[in-house]
């Protein structure tokens, strides 16, 4: 097996593990936004799905009455 590594000078192996755990952080803080995006789309939809048949019960009964 041929290993094929290129001198960094000044590089340290804990500027590779903070950089792997900075690239961590931003990923799980993109996705807890993206997570809450669609909670907050879910919550909308729902709620216009809820008005609509409400509104639609109202016209039933209204219609039902006269």
């Amino acid at each position: 097996m041929l290993w094929n590594m290129k001198y960094i000078p000044r590089f340290k192996w804990t500027h590779l593990s903070e950089r792997l755990a900075y690239e961590n952080a931003v990923h799980r803080q993109k996705m807890t936004a993206e997570i809450s995006q669609a909670k907050k789309e879910a919550a909308f939809f729902q709620n216009n799905l809820d008005h609509s048949e409400n509104i639609k019960k109202k016209n039933k009964t209204s219609t039902n009455e006269t």
